[in-house]
């Protein structure tokens, strides 16, 4: 079982879950990370080439913490402890997506305290929604813009990426998270395996649906860093199979000998969702 690293539990940060070279396999990353909810959609919308894809689009594979399964009142406690606060102000530029100039320290302070007042405000209606029994796809999304989501990333090819979100010129809050995966990808030394080897975040051995399954479990929120049973992962992953949840089943590679059911991976990484015919 792979060990976490020890990242903050606050803020945003990344750790590298898997990292697997192989021949004919280039670095394979998978990682969990953490960032403010409010740029979750640029990170779905984001998209990278796969090289041995003849061109085609492919995702960076991606699980998230949902806003339908979190409980309210766990998300509301989360919020009060780690709230997502920017950390800087600026004046809205004449035209295009860029903002301006940093405000005056007046103005921040005012800009700081109208968000931290939106925040009380809807933290004390998602309670009451919390009360009178409301689901929670509808109260949690009160929340999101002060809340933290997690995630687990999978990628070969994180050049595009980098290249757009480690600039300059991206939004403060994804900048961050960028930063956070070049980092933890630079302090990580991928394991060699040989053809026949599996990539499985959370396991060096073992079976891939319990890698998949612990996985999935970040949608909860609740993640135990895979120290569910044997059995649990089973059972959930059985879940997993029959009602079409497919994306867990992307972080998981076998080093294949031919380049085929690679899915959005380069190389000769037959995805674990492609050998299942999903």
């Amino acid at each position: 079982m792979t060990t976490p690293r020890n990242t903050p539990k606050a803020g945003t940060w990344a750790e590298v879950l898997a990292d697997s070279v192989a021949p004919g396999c280039p670095r394979l990353t998978s990682l969990k990370v953490r960032f403010p909810h409010i740029i979750l959609a640029q990170r779905n919308t984001h998209r990278i080439i796969s090289k041995t894809d003849e061109g085609g689009w492919g995702d960076i594979s991606r699980s998230d913490a949902s806003s339908r399964a979190i409980p309210i009142l766990r998300l509301i406690s989360a919020v009060e402890a780690d709230p997502y606060i920017p950390t800087s102000w600026r004046y809205a530029a004449d035209r295009g997506m860029q903002p301006g100039e940093l405000m005056s320290d007046e103005d921040a302070d005012e800009s700081r305290e109208d968000w931290l007042d939106s925040m009380r405000f809807n933290i004390s209606r998602a309670r009451k929604m919390a009360q009178r029994g409301n689901a929670k796809e509808d109260a949690n999304r009160l929340l999101e813009p002060f809340a933290y989501v997690t995630s687990i990333m999978t990628a070969t090819d994180w050049e595009n990426w980098e290249g757009l979100r480690l600039d300059a010129h991206s939004q403060v809050a994804i900048r961050d998270l960028a930063e956070a995966i070049r980092d933890a990808m630079a302090g990580s030394k991928p394991r060699k395996i040989g053809v026949g080897g599996w990539h499985m975040p959370y396991f060096e051995t073992g079976y891939p649906d319990e890698s998949a399954a612990c996985c999935a479990r970040i949608s909860y929120d609740s993640h135990d860093g895979g120290r569910a049973t044997r059995a649990a992962n089973g059972r959930l992953a059985d879940l997993l199979k029959r009602e079409g949840h497919w994306s867990p089943f992307e972080h998981i590679a076998f080093a294949d000998a031919e380049p085929s059911r690679h899915g959005n991976l380069s190389g000769n990484w037959a995805q674990y969702r492609k050998i299942m015919g999903a």
